[in-house]
């Protein structure tokens, strides 16, 4: 029994070794183009200006588990903040004063009312990348948490009116 446990120990250290002294594999910065064909629907705003959207093409995963995108269009002052928080967290800023939206897949349990982040693209005004991340199956199953949508937020809006139609 001791040996099962040192073994799954080990598994686990050498994968979150792995995880992060190799982080592009969860995560790269990538100078690409990218074309989206896909209908937007409005359902919600900010004060500071920032608009959602989602795709109305929602992929059922599982009987109550779909997975969606998700538009997020910036202000100029959510811009700035996440310009800001890049400079903080020493990272590129390179490129990120055009930024435009950012384009993110969700996975949202609608029985038990959770969501996770599996991956996100930050897209200039010309709609290259600036940034690009997106888990693994694997990574998403085994590590990331399932967080509860809270209540009246932008999360619960999009959650309801994506259940709704599967």
């Amino acid at each position: 029994m001791k040996i099962i446990g040192s073994i799954i120990s080990l598994s686990f250290i050498v994968i979150f070794l792995l995880v992060f002294s190799f982080p592009s594999i969860c995560f790269s910065e990538v100078k690409t183009v990218q074309k989206t064909d896909f209908k937007w629907i409005l359902y919600g705003k900010t004060m500071d200006g920032v608009n959602y959207y989602y795709n109305k093409d929602i992929v059922k995963v599982k009987p109550n588990i779909i997975r969606v995108r998700e538009k997020r269009g910036y202000s100029k002052i959510e811009k700035n903040k996440i310009i800001e928080l890049r400079k903080r967290d020493k990272r590129s800023i390179n490129g990120w004063d055009k930024l435009d939206h950012s384009i993110n897949l969700r996975e949202m349990d609608c029985i038990k009312r959770t969501n996770i982040l599996v991956g996100s693209a930050y897209f200039n005004d010309k709609e290259e990348v600036l940034s690009e991340t997106y888990y693994s199956e694997v990574f998403i199953r085994d590590y990331m948490i399932k967080k509860s949508v809270i209540p009246d937020s932008i999360s619960e809006i999009l959650l309801n009116k994506v259940c709704l139609k599967k």
